[in-house]
């Protein structure tokens, strides 16, 4: 189901540390779309029907709030790629992106008025006019990874189109996000992160991940703005008094 648990049986007063560590090797792959707008149709009710959940609000996505969708409206119309390159366009035109993860809870929708937000906060924006627009839409959490093989919590989305498959769209590179490319060679241009995408994106989630708890008593811990959008990244039982946790940043141990 795209998530790993560990489990780890606590003694009473049970004190130490625990390790976990993973290595993956991941394929990685550039996108690159070229869409015909005229050959865009609407989406049909079996589309409709199976994404349904990626037109609405949830757990980080709040499509139904009143000054959004009277944004999204003001500044879309005609079909729904036109719609989506619309509120990219707004967005990369409007907007200054951050050049570091802001803290604190202070909900993406206050972007609308500061028109300034990280990475962050854009890929949530996009995904939420798309959705308040009529599109399927999704963000997408993982690591961008430099040319010196640095890797950074990011945030992207991806938009819907009938007969044709999920798009990738990067608002926060569009926007002036700065990072170093493998190649630069067709990137400078702002537009590029609308429907391509280059090999250095690697995505833990696609879309919010509903956890559900192994012990409905038990507590648990949301970590937000992090590489994968779940709902629960700890869980522990009534029996563990308290403890402490570091979890570490992705790190890139080679390219091959």
């Amino acid at each position: 189901m795209g998530t790993i648990v560990h489990q780890f049986p606590v003694k009473n007063d049970t004190t130490g540390k625990i390790s976990v560590n993973h290595s993956f090797v991941v394929p990685v792959y550039a996108v690159e779309t070229v869409i015909s707008s005229k050959d865009v149709v609407p989406y049909s009710e079996k589309t409709l029907a199976v994404f349904s959940q990626f037109l609405k609000s949830d757990a980080v996505i709040s499509s139904e709030d009143q000054l959004l969708k009277e944004t999204a409206k003001s500044i879309t119309k005609g079909s729904v790629y036109q719609k989506a390159r619309q509120i990219f366009d707004y967005i990369v035109d409007n907007y200054t992106v951050l050049q570091e993860v802001s803290t604190g809870d202070v909900s993406f929708l206050s972007a609308i008025e500061t028109k300034t937000a990280d990475a962050y906060d854009l890929s949530m924006l996009y995904t939420a006019l798309c959705r308040a627009s009529g599109i399927i839409c999704i963000p997408v959490s993982g690591v961008l990874i430099d040319a010196n093989l640095q890797a950074k919590n990011h945030w992207w989305c991806e938009f819907y189109l009938e007969n044709i498959g999920w798009i990738p769209v990067d608002p926060s590179l569009s926007a002036g996000l700065q990072y170093e490319p493998f190649h630069s060679s067709g990137k400078t241009d702002s537009s590029y992160y609308f429907g391509n995408l280059d090999s250095q994106h690697v995505a833990f989630s696609r879309g919010w991940n509903q956890i559900k708890q192994t012990n409905l008593v038990g507590k648990t811990v949301y970590r937000p703005k992090t590489y994968a959008l779940q709902s629960i990244w700890e869980e522990t039982s009534t029996a563990v008094q308290s403890y402490s946790s570091f979890w570490s940043n992705v790190y890139v141990t080679g390219v091959y």
